[in-house]
């Protein structure tokens, strides 16, 4: 699957949480969303003058393209974490850092106690990160078949 091809099927498929998503599909679509983004940030702060500091959280074109591949990228997240046999709840978590990012999460004066919070999501992230580099389940499992099948098969 190239890079074209991954953007397609996310954007298509954004509700599709049931099947199966190879390395390439999920991998080729976060290059995607790196991308956007970068080239948001440079709309945001080279062509319409915003600034570092507490603007950041209104920025018209990230905040737009984070809209447009939320839910694209959560089901991909799903269909991935299925290919190696995991639910697509397990990235549930990770979203609690997503929740602090939109609204005023209020933090403790100590910054050492911020270690203690975010630690445990930190260590959780390194898991998934794992889960979704790992190649997918070769044979059939129970969320469908094998996507790498009809590659092998063209082969």
């Amino acid at each position: 699957m190239n890079f074209f091809q991954s953007v397609k099927i996310c954007f298509v498929d954004f509700l599709n949480f049931k099947r199966r998503a190879q390395r390439s599909e999920y991998w080729w679509f976060q290059l995607f969303s790196m991308l956007g983004f970068l080239f948001c940030f440079a709309l945001d702060y080279g062509v319409l003058n915003y600034s570092f500091g507490e603007q950041y959280s209104y920025t018209p074109f990230i905040r737009g393209f984070e809209l447009l591949t939320f839910l694209p990228l959560i089901s991909v997240t799903a269909r991935r974490l299925h290919d190696v046999g995991k639910s697509g709840w397990w990235q549930a978590p990770v979203y609690v850092f997503y929740l602090e990012y939109f609204i005023d999460f209020p933090y403790p004066e100590d910054d050492r106690m911020l270690l203690w919070l975010d630690l445990p999501l930190v260590l959780y992230t390194l898991l998934l990160f794992i889960f979704l580099i790992r190649d997918g389940h070769p044979e059939a499992n129970r969320y469908g078949e094998n996507p790498k099948r009809d590659v092998h098969r063209a082969a």
